[in-house]
């Protein structure tokens, strides 16, 4: 997935898309309190969201 603040990309391994979900979040979350501590902290809904727009599976 890449960020859509900053392009960076981030990626996970995982056996199924709910695992891939989980480990996108904290991922997310963790990339999003180091680089973009402005940004206004998002919902869990609005991460899933945001994370589904933006990931693709390889």
């Amino acid at each position: 997935m890449k960020c859509p603040m900053c392009e960076e990309v981030m990626m996970v391994e995982a056996d199924d898309e709910m695992e891939a979900m989980k480990m996108m979040k904290e991922k997310g979350n963790a990339h999003m309190m180091e680089m973009h501590k402005d940004a206004p902290m998002m919902t869990d809904e609005e991460s899933e969201k945001m994370i589904k727009e933006n990931w693709k599976a390889e």
